[in-house]
């Protein structure tokens, strides 16, 4: 005569304790072959693991109660099972869980025969991880900074010397609702030859703080520094000094994000900015003045092409009362990796202007291409 479950009462933990030592019994009867029938053992667990809140823990009951229907030789039982277990494993809400809970199901349905089935729920948990690792939502993991550094130094010296050092960077550190982005190229120009300005510095830098308000939008401050280039300056000869500074806060709404913070593409709106414009051309100077400005952002990092990343920046930017003189400015840099450490950048600068300029003309063009080197954990 078999022996009567007993009756099923306690706590949650409790109840799930005794489901648990019922399927253990189960078990142990189907594999000694005992003399007592297991069916009743097996439906008051099966009564028990129906009464408790959606778990992983129940999950994996019903999956054993699946297995040992199985071996019962009661298939449809065993499905109905599988059946439950799966529902149990929609309502289950980290993306990581369900996956490997689909792996599992997958699993059983085969073991039963059902091909299709288990082929549907493997390939919904690999589209899962895929896209997983390819996203990620707020709040932001925190990550270690990470910068890429690149040097490069020539000279000649005869008559007269000339040395041009450059040094470029990009930092980027994420935090859970913020981060913060930077570039920069500073190049030391000095040549002997030159009656004034021996030494010239020449500077490029932006910087990027986004304090992220939810998945989409975030607040923006930003800053563009310039000194000494010919992308902006009227004229660039030996004598001249120039420099642009911009900065402009706003909201920016995200377009696309990859599997970190630091791979994104945002559109931001510079609703609140100023520019100041420096020039002392042939020891004349031709501007100095700060003015309000308005700007539209178009910022990214770290953008997938096969193997390399793209960085782009597009900026239309104009005075707030002089909105018919537009300023566009982009650059994009594209990185090939070498190695973990090393990478061949390349980066493409312009600009074009709708104002008159002395001599320079309206849309210029660099190119600047090397070694980059990765510093980060």
């Amino acid at each position: 005569m078999a022996a009567e479950p007993p009756a099923a009462s306690g706590s949650e933990q409790e109840l799930s304790a005794q489901a648990r030592v019922l399927l253990d019994q189960v078990a142990w009867c189907l594999a000694t072959t005992c003399a007592e029938d297991p069916g009743p053992w097996l439906a008051a667990a099966e009564e028990i693991v129906r009464g408790q809140p959606a778990s992983e823990s129940q999950v994996d009951d019903w999956l054993t109660i699946a297995r040992l229907r199985a071996q019962l030789g009661e298939a449809e039982a065993a499905k109905a099972a599988l059946q439950e277990a799966r529902k149990t494993v929609e309502a289950i809400t980290p993306a990581t869980s369900r996956r490997v809970w689909q792996s599992r199901l997958a699993l059983g349905y085969a073991a039963l025969g059902d091909v299709d089935t288990s082929r549907a729920l493997q390939q919904d948990a690999l589209a899962q991880g895929d896209a997983s690792e390819q996203t990620v939502a707020y709040p932001f993991p925190e990550g270690p900074g990470r910068l890429k550094a690149g040097l490069g130094v020539t000279g000649t010296s005869f008559d007269e010397t000339t040395m041009l050092g450059s040094l470029s960077f990009s930092l980027f550190k994420p935090w859970s609702r913020q981060d913060l982005s930077a570039d920069g190229l500073f190049v030391i120009d000095y040549d002997s030859g030159r009656d004034n300005n021996r030494i010239k510095p020449n500077i490029a830098s932006s910087l990027m703080y986004r304090y992220h308000l939810n998945d989409d939008w975030h607040l923006f401050v930003s800053n563009f520094t310039n000194v000494n280039s010919g992308v902006f300056a009227s004229g660039s000869d030996d004598e001249d000094t120039s420099a642009l500074v911009a900065s402009y806060v706003g909201p920016g709404i995200n377009l696309w994000r990859g599997r970190s913070t630091e791979h994104f593409l945002d559109l931001q709106f510079g609703i609140l900015g100023a520019r100041y414009e420096y020039e002392d051309l042939n020891f004349k100077l031709e501007r100095n003045e700060l003015t309000p400005s308005v700007v539209l952002i178009l910022f990214g990092r770290g953008i997938p092409i096969g193997r390399a990343t793209l960085s782009p920046t597009l900026a239309v930017g104009a005075g707030s009362d002089q909105l018919d003189q537009l300023v566009m400015y982009s650059d994009v840099n594209l990185n090939v990796p070498i190695s973990k450490r090393w990478a061949w950048s390349s980066r493409v600068v312009w600009r074009y202007t709708t104002r008159p300029v002395r001599d320079n003309p309206n849309l210029n063009l660099q190119y600047v291409t090397g070694l980059t080197y990765t510093f980060k954990p």
